[in-house]
C-alpha cells in the first residue's frame, strides 16, 4: 500500500453467490473472500451467470476446449466425465445384474460405464489452461473445502454454460471459430425474472484512484460505469485489486513469452509499454526537419531506423481478444474505454 498513489488503475474481479432477497429490489450476496453484502438486482444484472442461458449452441469436441481458452476470468459451469476410478468401477459392478454380464448390449453398456467415470459439473473460473495435457485447472466456487482447485479433462466435456449461451458436445456441432460469443449491448446478460438463491455471478470493475478520504478510504472513479465516483476501503484495493502501476519485481523475457503473458491477464487491468506503427504524419515531420538527405549508408540506415520504429506508447488496458495468429491483441484503453 505504500506504492499507492492518485491517478493509479486497479482492476477487480468478483465472483457473487446469491444467498438471499431483501426490501425492494436488494439481493444479499457473499463474494469469493466470504464477504457478505446487499447490492441492487440492477448491478447483479451487469454481472455474467453461470448458470442462465437463453439458447444452446451445438459444439464439437475440438470447440469445447477452444472455449475454455477464451473464458477469462468470466464465471461459467462445465459438464464433464471424472477419470474412471476403481471404487467407483467396483460399486458399479457390485449393483450390475446377472444380465448385464450374458446380454451383448447391456455388457456393451457396462464396460462403457466403468472407463467413463462420474458425472461432475463445476461452477468455477478458469486458473490454467494446460493444451499439451488436454485439460484446465480451475477454481470450484462452490466447493466448502479449503482446497478449490479443480481439473477439468478437456477429452470428457459435455457441456459448457458460458455467456449466457449453453454450448453442449454433438457430433458435426459448429467449430469455435464459427460461434460469436459476444452479447449485444442492448440484450441482456440473463434473464432477470429466473434469479434465484444459489445463483452465482462475475463481474469485474476497474478503478482509477482520486482522492484520500482519510485513513482508511480511496475515493476512486469506476471507470466502466461512466466515471462514477465510488469510496473503498484501502483493505480491499490491497487484498482485492490488481493495480496496473505497481510491480516488485523484473523479469527478462523472451518476445514470445511477453506476448504469452499478455494472453494471460485475461480480466486483469495492466501497463504496456510498445512501438506503434509507423505512420506517414510522423515520416513526413521526421524527414522535414532535417532539409536534405542522408550523407552516407550509415547515416540512411540510422534514418529508415528511426521512420519505421514507431513512437513509444505506455497504455493502461484490459484485453478483450488476444489474436495470437495474427500476433496482435485488442485491448481496450482504461482511461478513455476505446478500442486499441
Amino acid at each position: 500500500m505504500a506504492k499507492l498513489k492518485m491517478g493509479q488503475f486497479l482492476s477487480m474481479t468478483s465472483y457473487m453467490n446469491v444467498q438471499s432477497f431483501g426490501r425492494g429490489d436488494l439481493v444479499t450476496v457473499k463474494n469469493q473472500h466470504g464477504h457478505t453484502m446487499q447490492m441492487s438486482k440492477e448491478l447483479l444484472e451487469t454481472m455474467y451467470s453461470a448458470t442462465h442461458y437463453k439458447q444452446v449452441v451445438p459444439l464439437n469436441m475440438t470447440g469445447l476446449a477452444e472455449l475454455l481458452q477464451s473464458v477469462q476470468d468470466h464465471v461459467f459451469t462445465v459438464n464433464f466425465k471424472k477419470q474412471a476410478t476403481k471404487t467407483l468401477a467396483a460399486q458399479i459392478l457390485q449393483e450390475a445384474e446377472a444380465s448385464d454380464f450374458t446380454d451383448s448390449k447391456k455388457l456393451t453398456q457396462l464396460a462403457k460405464k466403468l472407463i467413463q467415470g462420474e458425472d461432475c459439473s463445476l461452477t468455477c473460473h478458469m486458473v490454467e489452461v494446460e493444451n499439451n495435457l488436454g485439460r484446465s485447472l480451475v477454481i470450484d466456487l462452490k466447493a466448502t473445502s479449503d482446497s478449490k482447485f479443480r481439473q477439468v479433462d478437456h477429452r470428457t466435456i459435455e457441456s459448457i454454460i458460458f455467456k449466457n449461451v449453453k454450448y453442449e458436445l454433438k457430433k458435426g456441432g459448429k467449430r469455435f471459430e464459427d460461434v460469436d460469443m459476444e452479447i449485444p449491448k442492448d440484450e441482456p446478460k440473463w434473464d432477470a425474472t429466473q434469479l434465484k438463491v444459489g445463483d452465482i455471478f462475475s463481474g469485474t470493475s476497474y478503478y482509477e484512484t482520486v482522492s484520500e478520504l482519510g485513513k482508511d478510504e480511496v475515493l476512486c472513479y469506476e471507470k466502466n460505469f461512466g466515471d462514477r465516483t465510488v469510496s473503498i476501503d484501502r483493505s480491499i484495493l490491497r487484498d482485492e485489486c490488481h493495480n496496473a502501476n505497481v510491480w516488485d519485481e523484473e523479469q527478462q523475457l523472451s518476445m514470445t513469452n511477453l506476448a504469452g503473458k499478455l494472453t494471460e491477464a485475461n480480466n486483469m487491468c495492466f501497463q504496456v509499454c510498445f512501438n506503434s506503427k509507423p505512420n506517414e504524419k510522423k515520416i513526413k515531420e521526421l524527414l522535414g526537419a532535417r532539409k536534405s538527405g542522408p550523407k552516407d549508408t550509415a547515416e540512411a540506415k540510422e534514418l529508415a531506423k528511426e521512420c519505421l520504429e514507431g513512437s513509444e506508447v505506455t497504455l493502461f488496458g484490459r484485453l478483450t481478444k488476444a489474436e495470437g495468429k495474427l500476433g496482435r491483441s485488442l485491448v481496450i484503453d482504461i482511461p478513455s474505454q476505446g478500442f486499441r
